[in-house]
């Protein structure tokens, strides 16, 4: 059985959910405000900071390490002629610069994800307390985060506003849900509450780490962008307000999206919406216990939109015939959900795909089916799953590995989370 090393729904989500921010300093955008935008220090052409974000979401969406973000920071720094920046004239430097930009992303992606799900009220119903975890095996560890570890609080003390892992430039620290019994136990062993620090205190944090990644009010952005608007140039600052009313949509798109899932994921028959970018809705059709049938006319309307539907009984990712439709239509995104888990496909930035796209695609598809369903079979039959299981299992173990060697934007969330 394959072991897949991909990033998680939610830490996706929040970096796909960022706007891109030209900035001249690494200390322009500080804390909260990094929720809400991206970065690199120096970039400040737009067509620029849209290709550094671009590679780091590929890095994140396949799996795929810091290695490959150095090939493709190489390849998009010589492309748009960028100069200038620190770390520039080296191979050190290069290393260095490339690292920072990596792993602060993935750092600050992966918490705010984790925070998402920590925050969810069904775990937050049985695991309520949070527990600070100091990495072990850091060469030069902080002997401030060293003291932390263990330490035991509500996942409401004020101690996870500042503290929230990463606390500065490198930090592996981490965070896990315990429960009462586990809380208890740390205020017995002195980490708990009267063990933490004072209010306020963020001795120990590097500047610009004294937040928690994802817990910042979305709304705060107009404010944000209102303001950086007026220090740029005026094309740039144009593009910017047109990439903020864009996440505005978004932001609709996706709470329309909750909503409609929310109503059909237990339906016994199936339902079909179709949106468009701004959440608007284009269509709702009902089916029967296994399809939705559409019009040559209704399928016209496709490209460009944001399709919805559920799949009543078994729990169950995309269907081959669910991919071919998002493909051969163009769809900009579609969404399945299930009783347990909601799936999303998403088309990447800048392509456009169609029929022949998907005759590229079927052949690696047909191969990794084939394989997949020989270790899924081989696995039921001696027992090491049930049927159950390995109907949940094939279809998502089949995109998860497509998604790696041909990126459609595939990933699966757990709907206790959302």
């Amino acid at each position: 059985m394959s072991t897949y090393h991909q990033p998680f729904a939610e830490q996706l989500e929040f970096f796909r959910r960022k706007l891109n921010l030209s900035t001249q300093r690494w200390d322009d955008i500080l804390e909260a405000e990094h929720d809400k935008s991206f970065i690199v220090a120096g970039a400040q052409a737009a067509d620029l900071l849209a290709d550094l974000n671009a590679a780091i979401l590929k890095t994140r969406e396949s799996g795929v390490g810091l290695n490959v973000f150095r090939k493709d920071f190489k390849e998009i720094v010589a492309r748009h002629g960028w100069t200038g920046w620190t770390g520039e004239g080296s191979q050190a430097g290069v290393a260095w610069r490339t690292k920072v930009i990596y792993q602060t992303n993935m750092a600050t992606s992966y918490a705010a994800g984790q925070y998402q799900q920590l925050t969810s009220p069904g775990l937050l119903k049985i695991l309520p307390y949070w527990q600070y975890k100091h990495a072990d095996g850091i060469l030069h560890p902080r002997p401030l985060h060293q003291s932390w570890n263990g330490l035991t609080l509500s996942h409401d003390h004020e101690f996870w506003k500042a503290h929230f892992p990463p606390n500065g430039w490198g930090c592996h620290c981490r965070i896990t849900a315990v429960s009462k019994r586990d809380y208890l136990r740390a205020i017995a062993e002195g980490r708990g509450p009267a063990n933490a620090p004072a209010a306020g205190d963020t001795e120990g944090i590097d500047r610009g780490f004294a937040y928690t990644p994802g817990a910042s009010v979305a709304d705060e952005l107009k404010a944000l962008v209102t303001g950086k608007v007026a220090t740029l140039p005026g094309p740039i600052g144009r593009a910017l307000a047109g990439d903020a009313e864009r996440l505005a949509e978004r932001r609709t798109l996706d709470d329309t999206l909750d909503q409609a899932a929310e109503r059909i994921a237990g339906a016994q028959v199936e339902h079909l919406f179709v949106f468009n970018a701004a959440g608007q809705q284009r269509l709702h059709k009902t089916g029967n216990a296994s399809a939705v049938e559409l019009s040559p006319d209704e399928l016209e309307q496709l490209p460009g939109q944001v399709l919805l539907h559920n799949h009543p009984g078994v729990p169950q990712s995309f269907s081959v015939e669910d991919v071919h439709l998002a493909i051969w239509h163009d769809l900009a995104e579609m969404h399945v959900v299930d009783r347990l888990y909601r799936y999303r496909l998403a088309r990447p930035p800048g392509e456009l795909w169609g029929p022949e796209v998907w005759a590229k695609m079927q052949p690696l598809w047909s191969s990794i089916q084939e394989e997949v369903t020989q270790r899924l079979n081989h696995a039921r039959e001696s027992g090491m799953i049930q049927q159950d299981q390995y109907d949940v299992l094939r279809e998502h173990m089949i995109w998860t590995e497509f998604n790696a060697a041909h990126n459609i934007g595939y990933s699966r969330t757990p709907r206790t989370t959302r």
